[in-house]
């Protein structure tokens, strides 16, 4: 039957994990199929990530934001997965995937920070979020963060994991 591409999108995500459903997202890009041409890309993984860092290799601010991120998400037992790191290169699905974010922030630079769906701005702005003492509880809002123990491994305070993917 006829599936919309944000339902066939999301059949994917929930029956390959994250991890995988990006991978096929930007082999779905490179391939111009029905992806391509009918949803933004920037959305998608928007949507679908509690913290997502657009940058572009060499990127010297995209790798100071990266490891404030991850600074900040060890010292509050956050997953690793928790924070994506998308680098927008120069092949169809990264072109395709930087003019669909610059049309949602309106911005030409990277590094680009999402954070529950919010866009941040750039390595400056999460900066100072870091220095004001808040970006750990912006993270930890983000992931959903609960101090109640995991059903299946029973670690207090794990969050955004899923033993069948991560």
């Amino acid at each position: 039957g006829l599936v919309f591409v944000e339902d066939y999108s999301s059949m994917i995500l929930e029956e390959v994990g994250p991890k995988h459903w990006l991978m096929h997202l930007m082999k779905e890009l490179d391939s111009a199929g029905p992806m391509s041409k009918h949803t933004n890309v920037a959305i998608e993984i928007i949507r679908n990530f509690p913290v997502i860092v657009f940058t572009s290799t060499g990127n010297k601010n995209g790798k100071k934001v990266i490891q404030l991120l991850d600074e900040c998400r060890r010292r509050h037992n956050v997953h690793e997965n928790a924070v994506l790191e998308i680098f927008i290169d120069d092949t169809r699905a990264g072109n395709k995937t930087y003019n669909d974010l610059v049309a949602v922030t309106k911005q030409l630079g990277l590094p680009q920070i999402f954070i529950d769906e919010v866009f941040y701005g750039g390595y400056e702005e999460i900066r100072a979020l870091h220095k004001g003492k808040k970006l750990g509880r912006t993270i930890l809002a983000a992931v959903g963060f609960t101090n109640l123990p995991c059903k299946i491994c029973k670690k207090k305070g794990i969050n955004f994991h899923d033993h069948q993917y991560w």
